[in-house]
């Protein structure tokens, strides 16, 4: 936070993934880096890709920019401040503050039948 605050970016710049993080990914709008997670493991041990942003030429950078830059969707976070209470806004809360509640569905022994 502390760097990219030192690099110009203001608090509109940045938000959150409410969600375990399956890459990480760098993208501009010719280019992209994405590097996976493997499963229980660290990322920089792992491959990277460079995808590049070509007409015609373009189905890896479009799936991954629908499905992991989700700016200003319902499954971010963003940053108000670069005070104490916007971090705390962000990093003070609980699991079950940031996740939607289920549905509740009641089963009965006829619906299984």
């Amino acid at each position: 936070m502390l760097q990219l605050k030192k690099l110009g970016a203001g608090p509109k710049h940045i938000q959150f993934v409410k969600g375990t993080p399956t890459c990480f990914g760098v993208k501009t709008s010719k280019m992209m880096l994405i590097n996976p997670y493997p499963y229980q493991d660290q990322a920089l041990g792992s491959f990277s890709l460079v995808i590049s942003n070509e007409i015609n030429k373009d189905d890896i950078y479009r799936s991954f920019e629908r499905s992991h830059f989700i700016w200003d969707s319902p499954n971010t976070e963003p940053l108000e401040s670069f005070t104490f209470k916007g971090m705390d806004d962000i990093f003070g809360k609980n699991l079950d503050q940031l996740i939607a509640k289920p549905i509740k569905v009641t089963v009965n022994e006829e619906d299984l039948k």
